[in-house]
């Protein structure tokens, strides 16, 4: 018993000198917390002030058993700072640098993985410089660059952007008139149809006349035909009254051109909407002749213009036509025929036969 105490006593004393010459030769400041990460420190508290609990739960180990190169918990939690456990990480500090961690296999193996070269710090066969300053200038001024960069590329972002603003404006100002135009577009290509469409007679000689108005006065009114549109009456006080809008021709099948009605009009005390028809006759010049109101509300225009006068231009005259391959074949064929045909021959040339029959009376008589 006695014997078993003094060991412990002469292992501590071993372990405590150890710590205090690693100390001392700038080796370790914390044998039991080297190469823990600082966020996991708080898991590294000792329970009952002397045994270590493995982080998975799985064992409870003195602590003279933490980093002493031999690996005792399943989830390598005993051995941060060596390289007892493959699948363990030793944290690099890297002061004045990136920290980092490492896999513990790469503890000291001879190769100075962390900048500040702790991860070599217990392997007497391995001098690693601390270049974490050098390192950490270096950065330092890489990310400054990259700070000017960043501004300056922000800066010309920014013009970007206000550049961007601009022509999307501009887009949208040229696409609303681009719209614009071209819905007048549609709409004059649809009046065009339409006009082009529209029956303006024979030849459609009465275009000329569309939207053309001709006023007629008599002693109470003054009415006004617009073609292909509307007629209206006025009074001497002014007031104006619509007598309809263009409805079509109206004429006899023989002469549909001869009358246009006008419907839709306003609409008469007790009576119907007003009306107007338009009786069209040839005249020199574009005129209304007169304008009655045979029955209530419904009036009637005497309107003489050419455009209703007979047409006199002369009949065209037939193209001369190439003639057809079949003819152009039997007028060949007819050609040849003729040629070997004799009688066709004495019908040429009469004389001929006249000498032949003086000669043959001839030869007779001798």
């Amino acid at each position: 018993m006695f014997y078993r105490a003094l060991l412990a006593l002469a292992i501590i004393a071993y372990y405590l000198l150890n710590v205090l010459i690693q100390d001392a030769c700038g080796l370790v400041t914390n044998k039991y917390l080297f190469g823990v990460h600082p966020e996991r420190l708080n898991h590294y508290e000792l329970v009952d002030g002397q045994n270590f609990q493995c982080l998975d739960g799985s064992r409870t180990i003195p602590v003279q058993f933490v980093n002493d190169d031999y690996c005792d918990c399943l989830d390598a939690s005993d051995e941060p700072g060596t390289s007892a456990c493959p699948h363990g990480q030793f944290f690099c500090h890297n002061q004045g640098y990136i920290q980092k961690l490492i896999p513990s296999a790469w503890v000291n193996d001879g190769q100075c993985d962390c900048c500040d070269g702790s991860d070599e710090e217990l392997n007497a066969n391995a001098t690693c410089e601390n270049t974490c300053g050098v390192l950490g200038e270096i950065y330092r001024q890489e990310q400054e660059r990259h700070r000017e960069i960043a501004d300056k590329g922000a800066s010309i972002r920014s013009q970007y952007k206000e550049q961007a603003k601009q022509m999307r404006e501009q887009s949208s100002q040229l696409l609303e008139q681009y719209k614009r135009e071209l819905s007048e577009k549609e709409n004059a290509i649809k009046t065009l149809e339409s006009e082009l469409n529209f029956d303006f007679g024979p030849s459609q000689v009465y275009r000329p006349l569309k939207g053309k108005c001709f006023n007629y006065k008599d002693r109470e009114y003054t009415y006004t035909l617009c073609l292909f549109e509307r007629a209206t009456q006025e009074s001497t006080s002014g007031m104006q009254t619509e007598l309809g809008r263009w409805s079509g021709w109206v004429g006899p099948s023989d002469n549909v051109y001869s009358k246009q009605r006008y419907d839709g009009g306003m609409q008469c005390w007790n009576g119907p909407t007003r009306s107007a028809v338009i009786n069209i006759a040839c005249g020199v010049e574009d005129k209304i002749v007169s304008v009655t109101e045979p029955a209530k509300c419904e009036y009637y225009y005497e309107f003489i213009t050419p455009a209703a006068c007979p047409d006199t231009d002369p009949p065209e005259e037939p193209e001369p036509q190439e003639p057809s391959l079949d003819q152009q074949q039997s007028d060949a064929q007819a050609a040849i025929e003729s040629q070997h045909d004799p009688t066709s021959n004495l019908e040429e040339h009469p004389s001929l036969e006249s000498e032949e029959v003086v000669n043959q009376g001839t030869h007779e008589e001798l």
